[in-house]
């Protein structure tokens, strides 16, 4: 009898098994990898459009001469007679410039993003907080990033400044 060369079905069939599950493995893998960087660069950039809306926010409190507050809206008066509104709705926050022309900037928190507007009377400040709702059972809503802003602090200084 002749001996033949080669591989036996059985284990060709062997083989593409064992190749096929590493495959489905390493594909599993690759998709997990995929979402989590997906998620995180979503996070980040949540995160940055929060610090910058509280960086503005600063700012604009800090150089205001007044401030009035109500439910889901910040009105802050400017020496130079122009008016900064911020307007929170949903996981949206609008800042609006009137004055000689009206300028509007939009920021976008992200899912389940809220704002709290407090407002503080010694020293008078406002209190910003952004909250986020995570995805676990019986928790409740985490405080992403929260500032508490004197109003008027750079009007002070300059006004104290010049006499």
């Amino acid at each position: 009898m002749k001996k033949r060369e080669g591989f036996t079905l059985i284990e060709m069939l062997l083989t593409m098994s064992v190749g096929s599950l590493l495959m489905v493995l390493a594909m599993t893998l690759l998709q997990q990898a995929m979402t989590l960087s997906s998620q995180t660069r979503s996070q980040y950039d949540a995160d940055r459009v929060i610090h910058r809306l509280c960086e503005q926010f600063r700012r604009d409190a800090h150089s205001a001469s007044a401030v009035t507050t109500e439910d889901q809206l910040v009105v802050i008066f400017m020496e130079d007679s122009k008016k900064i509104v911020y307007r929170f709705f949903d996981n949206t926050v609008t800042r609006s410039i009137s004055g000689t022309s009206i300028e509007n900037e939009q920021y976008d928190l992200g899912e389940s993003a809220n704002v709290i507007i407090e407002r503080l009377k010694q020293p008078e400040q406002i209190r910003l907080t952004v909250l986020r709702q995570t995805k676990l059972k019986h928790t409740g809503p985490r405080i992403e990033r929260q500032i508490a802003v004197t109003v008027g602090r750079f009007a002070t200084k300059l006004s104290s400044e010049e006499t």
